[in-house]
């Protein structure tokens, strides 16, 4: 019985010993994991000191933001419907909790356009309303002034009729005087045209005259010149000079011409006797002679008849060149002086031209004078007419001045009506006043033909206008958990922002770090729980056909489930509690668990492998020399692999410590606190179910 008592109270102690060690960091583990890459590295590197620096002085998610697009298929994003949509998706995310700013193609700077706002639209159209209202109220006034002139405009329209009277009486009187003037005028015309007709037959007799004096001008001219030819000829006659002796020496050199031939002739038969016989030889040489015998006869001839010519000359100067250039001296003069008339005959000609023209016209006007003159009766006919007409007019519109009076006053008060009901309009307007935390936007017509808008929002807009994308500026580092667990609330409000929008049928993707994250850590949150299902699976069916016992594999993989997860917690307490991180890093549960498992499973196999050896002692006694033979080998193994892990710790990476840490711990608790203490709890508390549904041990006791 006091046995019994000392062996429930070791049991006790040492669960007790393994619930203080654990519990506390069981409760204590959150599970929470960091993503921030940043914290791979540490803070001396140019990377995390300009992330830095941009999260301290800015916003950490301006250099990062969380990007929500959407794309169209057969659509383009280019109407007045398709911007308002993109406000009203940029104005719910930007309502989200924890975004500090959604910049898009309708807040390019990430602040609302005040143009947009509905409370600056209202405040325009109610100062519209109010210059309306204004200028009724001038219209209004110039309406009343108008109606009030018009009816002091009454006796003056009177004042008018009578003189409309005076006009037809003074119309009648033009009329009559008109009919006397054309019959002054048709004698005056006819004179002028008796004027004209005079000068024209001077005209024509003056033109003969110049004509035939011209003529005659004209053949005197002629007969100068053949007087003057004649005389030049005469004065030529026997001037040229031929000396004599010029003469007798053309007959010596003919002699002499002469005298060679013969010689030639005498020396040619001498050295040629044939020629004598030749006709034409001889022919030739007698023509030669005989042509040099009449030149000389001719030169002769004429020195006789020079001589005779010399007496003719001095004859004819004196009896017939002198008298002829005295009658050519006279024509000239003669011929001067009928050119002369000629001229004088020919500026009267243009000057009766010069009348006779002025005759035409004067009388052509008058003739235009004549004709006008039943136009002139005719338009004061018109006019007569026209003035009865406006004596009828004036009579009228004496009494529709009275009804425009009557009519302009009903206007006025009719503007004053409308005037009362703008001035209540601008205060309704007035009242219309949104929230300033939010802002109501309207994109107008306009936006869309403003070139700096479009050109703002091609920033947000693909080139083909079918994707769209808002950056959300949030106020959380993009790598902390909190951005990561905003990637689902910025999707939620998305979607919900663009049902009945032309994005309807389009599905929100959200681009950027923290997006990232989310989805890796979705992803490793899916491989992880189907990696430890595998695993623990894996180790359950393996351990029941190595120990032959299904109770065994339970216990053993709990405790190794329960070294994982206070190990787990030890490491997330010393680097979020003391270092300040936000959680361990994303990889750190899941390597840590597959070596922990691992190791932690070989250590236990190690165990309870001997100890199903001893078949034939007690359970205690088997357990004890169990643990004498195989502790040393577990916690020699347990060192060494302590050691190779704790060369992690200096490494500057953030993961490969937290990894050393996790494992260190586990190796530790499990080879020094679960599997000495925890493990033989386990063994006795079962006793001979350990086995279980397997053989049962022989002498089994507890």
């Amino acid at each position: 019985m006091e046995n019994c008592r000392i062996v429930f109270l070791v049991k006790t102690i040492c669960f007790l010993a393994d619930c203080i060690i654990t519990v506390p960091l069981l409760i204590s583990y959150n599970g929470d994991k960091s993503y921030d890459s940043l914290d791979e590295i540490g803070d001396d590197y140019g990377s995390k000191i300009g992330f830095n620096w941009i999260a301290d002085s800015f916003n950490p998610s301006q250099t990062m933001p969380m990007t929500v697009v959407y794309q169209l298929e057969d659509e383009k994003i280019d109407s007045v419907a398709d911007f308002q949509a993109i406000a009203t998706i940029t104005k719910e995310l930007a309502e989200q909790g924890g975004v500090n700013q959604v910049r898009s193609a309708t807040r390019p700077a990430g602040d609302v356009i005040p143009d947009f706002l509905v409370d600056e639209q209202t405040n325009q159209l109610a100062s519209g309303i109010g210059q309306s209202t204004d200028g009724i109220e001038e219209i209004e006034k110039g309406l009343r002034d108008a109606a009030s002139q018009l009816k002091d405009a009454t006796p003056q329209l009177d004042e008018a009729q009578s003189g409309v009277d005076q006009l037809l009486q003074g119309t009648e009187e033009a009329k009559s005087g008109v009919g006397g003037l054309r019959t002054a005028l048709t004698e005056i015309q006819q004179g002028i045209e008796s004027g004209s007709k005079g000068a024209g037959e001077i005209k024509s007799n003056l033109q003969t005259i110049k004509v035939n004096l011209d003529q005659t001008v004209s053949a005197n001219k002629q007969l100068l010149e053949g007087y003057e030819g004649i005389a030049k000829g005469l004065k030529g006659f026997g001037t040229g000079e031929i000396d004599a002796a010029q003469l007798d020496t053309m007959v010596e050199t003919l002699e002499g011409s002469k005298q060679a031939i013969t010689t030639m002739h005498q020396l040619a038969i001498q050295s040629n006797p044939q020629l004598q016989k030749d006709e034409r030889y001889i022919k030739a040489h007698e023509g030669s002679i005989q042509s040099i015998n009449g030149v000389i006869a001719g030169v002769q001839e004429m020195k006789k008849q020079l001589s005779q010519l010399s007496d003719a000359q001095t004859q004819l100067e004196q009896q017939v060149i002198a008298p002829l250039d005295q009658l050519n001296s006279g024509l000239q003069e003669s011929i001067s002086g009928q050119e002369q008339l000629a001229s004088g005959i020919g500026e009267l000609i243009k000057a009766i031209e010069q009348l006779q023209a002025g005759l035409n016209q004067a009388a052509d006007g008058q003739a235009q004078v004549n004709n006008n003159i039943p136009s002139l009766q005719e338009g004061l006919s018109q006019l007569y007419g026209g003035q009865e007409k406006l004596k009828t007019a004036f009579h009228d519109m004496q009494g529709q001045l009275d009804e425009l009076t009557g009519g302009l006053t009903d206007a006025s008060d009719g503007l004053q009506e409308i005037d009362n009901g703008l001035t209540e309009v601008k205060g309704y307007l007035g009242e219309i006043n949104t929230k300033d935390s939010n802002p109501v936007v309207i994109i107008p017509e306009q936006a869309l033909d403003n070139e700096d808008f479009m050109e703002g929002t091609e920033l947000y807009l693909s080139e083909d206008k079918s994707i769209v994308k808002f950056d959300v500026l949030i106020d959380q580092n993009p790598y902390s958990t909190e951005a990561i667990h905003m990637v689902d609330q910025i999707k939620e409000a998305a979607d919900r922002a663009s049902n009945n929008t032309i994005f309807a049928d389009s599905q929100a993707h959200i681009g950027g770090v923290s997006s990232l994250n989310n989805d890796l850590q979705n992803v490793s949150n899916e491989d992880y729980s189907r990696t430890v299902a595998i695993m623990l699976s894996g180790l359950f069916i393996m351990l029941i056909f190595l120990l032959r016992s299904a109770i065994m594999p339970i216990y053993l993989i709990g405790s190794l489930i329960l070294t994982y997860f206070t190990s787990m917690g030890f490491a997330e307490l010393i680097f979020t509690q003391i270092f300040e991180y936000d959680g361990l890093t994303w990889a750190i549960p899941f390597f840590s668990f597959v070596m922990l498992m691992a190791l932690g499973i070989d250590y236990s196999i190690f165990l309870m492998d001997r100890f199903n050896e001893y078949k034939e002692i007690q359970i205690k006694e088997a357990l004890i020399h169990s643990m004498k033979k195989m502790g040393t080998v577990v916690i020699s193994a347990a060192i060494i692999l302590g050691g190779t892990f704790g060369a992690m710790l200096p490494s500057g990476v953030l993961s490969l410590l937290q990894v050393a840490t996790v494992v260190l711990t586990g190796l530790f608790l499990y080879a020094f606190i679960v599997l000495p203490l925890l493990i033989p709890v386990m063994v006795r508390l079962f006793g001979k179910h350990n086995w279980w549904p397997f053989k049962k041990r022989m002498n089994q006791q507890k």
